[in-house]
């Protein structure tokens, strides 16, 4: 978040690091009306399909490809 508010123009996302919250931090970033704009890019193993769910339920597909 931090980044994102001192000018980060993209947000990389480790979708299957189990020490960072990256959900709550997404939702977090998207409800920031200052950089809800900013760009995001996951990435997570196929293993891992329920955590593009858990991401954007709408992508999740992508992960089952």
């Amino acid at each position: 978040m931090a980044a994102a508010r001192d000018g980060g123009r993209l947000v990389l996302v480790d979708a299957d690091c189990s020490r960072l919250p990256w959900a709550e931090a997404l939702s977090a970033l998207r409800a920031d009306p200052s950089v809800c704009a900013v760009p995001v890019i996951a990435f997570l193993s196929h293993v891992h399909a329920e955590r593009a769910d858990a991401a954007d339920p709408r992508l999740a597909w992508l992960a089952r490809e």
